[in-house]
């Protein structure tokens, strides 16, 4: 084992593998011929070159290889116990033709340490390739009272960091024990690939008073961390921290590469756990892999904000089964910094998620995602039981007091499948931030997969609604678009804008409320045809638009402008109360026809209340139709009633306004006729009905009713036709009673 001490002074190592002339320059530095080729330098079993002590000192090393066994080391820095205010210590140099490698626990390192004061300096290597691998570490550390150096690595070829059994491998830059005051230097590195593997690091680290170091790393190709490590108690990756003893900020993590490769738990994080904030995180790449448990995140969990994630992508994003999130955690006070991604495609799979999260005190920041192509979120993940769903989302959990800041997504087109989602929610003491998505083609949210926002029991929050403004809309076989409150706060508004929308096969948009807070209201304005048809494969829901109260709140309402309106096949349109909350009203406008078919399952337009609940009911809400033409056929139904024995809940009205036709035609498979209907068997009057059109036909049993049944008290509604001139049927009864219009048509003059 050889020695080499040079306490404050210089030492370099170098040598010639042909004859040259090596000069003395007049530092007392060495200048190597450049004609001719250098020697091999080799450190092994345990040997030690070290310039440590209260200042100065430098380790410079030219060669052609250089490499580093059983523990061998080079140490500068100041000693414990050492230096001064003004003291700054010298840099390691290391010049290498081919390859620098670091093996077996070796090490190069520039620290402040225990009890010593002053800067420390530099680490520089500029070689071909670099390893450090089984253990072996290069940093620079302050343990005392000063700053730690840089670490500036520039490699043409590649860097290798492979860790060892228990022993992470690594390039550090740390603030590095409780005691120490200062700041950690930087990390640079610039190389054409560099492969973190096997518990591999590149971290900065804050544990005592002082930032941590920013880190910067520039591949020209490939950067991958693959944090599979059988013997390490943690996935590795590349990470900047202040832990929980530490007091300052955590330094950037800003990597450029041509692709960017995360996985089997490998890792780019930024983290708060103590006094202080997390550092950012931006990506430069053309494509960004996490595969496997891949991560990408920034948190806090004691006082400060955690960092923000911007990746700018140019070709793609993809996460499979892996995870991008901004948090604040459950005994943080600060707020989460938000993820910007900008790419031409991203893919979301296999349980994959973006997320933003308060668990603390404070905001979940801003998702905002830029996909210039597509963006697709499918499937989900089973690990011992429990379903991990492909989301993108936004929370506040119901331990946390803060708000979402929501979630923004502009697209060309976005596909929901296989119980993906785009989520934003609220459990706790603050608002589910705004869901809003602009795709310039199509939005297809498909087999149970969801645009959901809502306000969970307990919660005080309100929900800032969903708005999506696409070409074409399709929710299909489940697909469901829903702004929801079970809390004291309101649910959202739900605004979709759109040259088409189709709800096939179980196709569901949705607002309610369950709680104190009122239901938020839907409005459609679709350029073209709105189509709500089937039901799901497994038969358990039909294609609707609804909004229900079960709660103290109000139901919201629904508004839809179309060119045309088209139910079939189960397709419903419903405004419901089921408490002591009003239904919403349903407002229907579109310049041709409104065609509602029964045949197969019946089609419905319903305002409705409904309460077992002595005294405790909401009213109905209105229905109000203004079109071209009104077609109900094969059994289809347009309602408004009130079901319950002692409920003092109004019926609506049922308002048609048509330019040409009214048809009322036929019946469905169970004699169920064509019908426009108010009931009632509470105490008030049952609802009007009053409808005005060029023309009026009820053919092969078609109905229009008013009834009113079981109480005393309350009579059925007037029926009110206008057909070019005008007819009245006034109707008022005391008992169960249906006014009917017979089968036949009606002309007027």
């Amino acid at each position: 084992m050889d020695k080499f001490f040079a306490l404050g002074g210089n030492i370099e190592l170098g040598g010639l593998e042909a004859t040259g002339t090596i000069t003395l320059n007049d530092d007392f530095s060495l200048s190597f011929p450049e004609n001719v080729t250098r020697a091999d330098v080799f450190l092994n079993n345990s040997a030690l070159v070290d310039v440590s002590s209260g200042g100065g000192g430098n380790i410079n090393i030219n060669a052609r290889n250089l490499e580093f066994t059983q523990g061998s080391a080079l140490f500068a820095g100041i000693r414990p116990n050492e230096g001064n205010p003004e003291a700054q210590t010298g840099d390691i140099n290391i010049n290498v033709i081919e390859e620098v490698n670091l093996r077996q626990g070796s090490r190069i390192e520039n620290q402040v340490d225990n009890n010593a004061t002053g800067n420390a300096g530099n680490i520089n290597i500029n070689t071909n390739s670099l390893a450090i691998t089984e253990g072996s570490d290069i940093g620079t550390s302050t343990f005392g009272n000063g700053n730690g150096g840089e670490v500036n690595i520039d490699v043409i070829d590649t860097i290798s960091i492979n860790g060892f059994e228990t022993i992470a491998s690594g390039i550090y830059s740390n603030v590095g024990s409780e005691i120490a005051v200062g700041n950690a230097g930087e990390i640079k590195i610039t190389t054409g690939n560099l492969d973190i593997t096997n518990g591999g690091i590149v971290n900065s680290v804050t544990f005592g008073k002082g930032n941590g170091g920013k880190i910067s790393v520039n591949a020209i190709d490939t950067i991958l961390v693959d944090g599979e490590a059988e013997n390490l108690s943690q996935n590795r990756g590349i990470a900047s921290a202040v832990t929980d003893t530490g007091i300052g900020n955590a330094g950037d993590v800003t990597l450029q590469a041509g692709s960017l490769i995360l996985q089997n738990g490998g890792s780019i994080d930024s983290s708060n756990f103590g006094s202080g904030n997390a550092g950012n995180i931006d990506l430069e790449t053309n494509s960004l892999s996490l595969e496997d448990s891949g991560r990408i995140g920034s948190s806090t969990s004691k006082q400060g904000d955690a960092g923000k994630i911007t990746i700018n992508a140019s070709d793609f994003v993809s996460l499979n089964n892996s995870v991008i999130d901004s948090q604040v955690g459950e005994t943080a006070t600060g707020n989460s910094g938000g993820i910007e991604i900008n790419t031409a495609n991203l893919s979301l799979t296999n349980g994959g998620q973006i997320d933003t999260s308060t668990f603390g005190e404070g905001n979940a920041g801003k998702i905002a995602i830029n996909a210039s192509n597509s963006i697709s979120v499918d499937g989900f993940n089973s690990v011992e039981n429990t379903i991990f769903r492909s989301l993108i989302f936004s929370e506040v959990d119901d331990t946390a007091k803060g708000n979402s800041e929501g979630i923004e997504i502009t697209t060309t087109n976005l596909s929901l499948t296989n119980r993906g989602g785009i989520n934003s929610n609220s459990t706790g003491n603050g608002n589910s931030g705004k869901i809003s998505i602009n795709a310039a083609d199509t939005i297809v949210v498909d087999g149970g997969s969801t645009i959901f926002n809502a306000i969970a029991e307990g919660s005080n929050g309100s929900s800032e609604g969903i708005e999506i403004n696409t070409t074409n809309l399709s929710l299909v076989n489940g697909g469901l678009v829903d702004s929801s409150t079970l809390g004291q706060g309101s649910a959202g508004k739900i605004n979709i804008e759109a040259q088409s929308l189709s709800l096939e096969d179980g196709g569901l948009i949705n607002s309610s409320t369950s709680g104190a807070g009122n239901g938020g209201s839907i409005v459609i304005d679709v350029d073209n045809a709105v189509t709500i048809t089937g039901i799901r494969e497994d038969g358990s829901d039909s294609s609707q638009i609804t909004t229900e109260t079960f709660g103290e709140g109000n139901g919201g309402s629904i508004q839809i402008t179309a060119q045309s309106l088209f139910l079939e096949k189960g397709g419903e349109i419903n405004s419901s109360s089921n408490l002591s909350g009003n239904g919403g009203n349903i407002t229907i406008n579109v310049d041709d026809s409104v065609t509602l078919n029964g045949k197969g399952f019946r089609s419905t337009i319903t305002a409705s209340s409904f309460s077992l609940v002595q005294f405790e009911s909401g009213n109905g809400g209105n229905i109000e139709i203004e079109a071209s033409d009104l077609v109900l056929e094969n059994g289809a139904i347009i309602r408004s009633g009130v079901t319950g024995v002692f409920s003092f809940a109004k019926p609506g009205n049922i308002t048609i306004d048509v330019d040409d036709n009214v048809t009322l035609n036929g019946e469905n498979e169970d004699g169920i006729a064509s019908r426009i209907i108010t009931d009632t068997n509470a105490i008030e009057d049952a609802g009007e009905i009053r409808i005005q059109s060029r023309s009026l036909s009820l053919e092969n049993g078609a109905v229009i009713s008013s009834s009113k049944e079981l109480s005393d008290s309350g009579s059925a509604g007037n029926i009110t036709i206008d057909v070019d001139d005008s007819v009245t049927l006034m109707v008022e009864v005391k008992m169960a009673l249906v006014v009917q219009l017979p089968p036949m048509l009606l002309e007027m003059e």
